[in-house]
């Protein structure tokens, strides 16, 4: 069963709050799916102190899952 799950961005100051999220089947999954929301976002927006970021992970409930340093994640 797939599950829509959602990718905040907040650096201390700023959110950037995901509206869309994005359905994966196995909770596994969400890393491989940020990983490649965070390349779309360097590629398109030019965020050059995108590293100083944290991606928490909530899924539709709002509880967050998961948590990642932009900083530690090899994309």
């Amino acid at each position: 069963m797939s599950a829509r799950y959602f990718f905040h961005l907040y650096n201390g100051e700023e959110a950037i709050r995901d509206e869309v999220g994005v359905e994966v089947s196995e909770l596994d999954q969400v890393r491989d799916a940020f990983v490649q929301i965070i390349r779309e976002m360097r590629r398109e927006l030019s965020m050059s102190d995108l590293d100083q970021w944290e991606v928490r992970v909530q899924d539709a409930a709002g509880t967050v899952v998961a948590r990642f340093q932009l900083d530690d994640l090899k994309y």
